[in-house]
């Protein structure tokens, strides 16, 4: 990448929001890698609000992945993308099949396109929270890819390692993991389409300061565009599975 290469950088992380993590905290993690976007599972609605503040960021596109408490909305837990642009338009589906809003199983998977702004381009983004189960990782899998915009990067909790059919199935859809050599329980990523180039950004926070508030590690990425890369615009609709 050339010095004056236009970049955008991608943090992904699963926040654990019902253990009330400390959005304070949250940001001050996130700040290390002085983000553009920053892509959020296991949150609730009013921590994602908070974080973008902290931040100084546009308000977040946050949804429900699920809540198993009846009659208290504030306590769902969703994903979030918050950036430094706004994003008008957000999409999303739901991965799994028969589960109900109140269970933990239930999945799904938003995206949003990124506006440029000061020389960074443009990006379409998806935002997910994968299943460890094994019986129903594949019909995920499968939406996911089905409903994926073109030439969109892919961040997000995967549940599943580098080495791992899941993972297999992506790449051989178009998907690339460019980052560090991951660990082998790593299951946090952000991959990118072929008109993609990506570079790690290492996280410079000792990890007993991020298990005060995470059981997982955020992940960061630079990424840029090819010269081959043009700006696709996002499905003009979102589905509500």
């Amino acid at each position: 990448m050339s010095s004056d290469q236009p970049t955008r950088r991608i943090v992904t992380w699963n926040v654990h929001g019902s253990a009330k993590p400390d959005p304070g905290q949250l940001t001050e993690i996130l700040t290390s890698f002085r983000p553009d976007i920053v892509c959020l599972q296991e949150i609730r609605y009013e921590q994602a609000h908070q974080m973008s503040h902290h931040l100084g960021f546009a308000h977040p596109f946050w949804m429900v992945k699920h809540n198993p408490y009846i009659g208290r909305p504030k306590l769902a837990e969703g994903l979030a993308i918050i950036a430094t642009e706004e994003i008008e338009h957000g999409h999303w589906v739901k991965l799994s099949k028969f589960q109900p809003l109140f269970s933990y199983k239930r999945r799904i998977m938003q995206w949003a396109t990124i506006p440029g702004s000061d020389g960074a381009p443009e990006l379409t983004l998806i935002n997910t929270h994968l299943s460890t189960d094994a019986k129903h990782i594949g019909h995920q899998v499968e939406v996911l890819i089905a409903a994926a915009p073109p030439n969109a990067v892919l961040a997000g909790d995967l549940n599943h390692a580098a080495n791992s059919g899941t993972l297999r199935s992506l790449e051989a859809h178009g998907w690339r993991n460019l980052g560090s050599i991951s660990p082998a329980h790593c299951v946090d990523f952000v991959l990118t389409p072929q008109s993609w180039r990506a570079a790690s950004i290492p996280c410079e926070i000792p990890q007993a300061d991020i298990k005060e508030v995470s059981d997982h590690t955020p992940v960061g990425m630079e990424v840029w565009p090819t010269s081959e890369h043009t700006s696709i615009t996002t499905p003009g609709r979102s589905h509500s599975g």
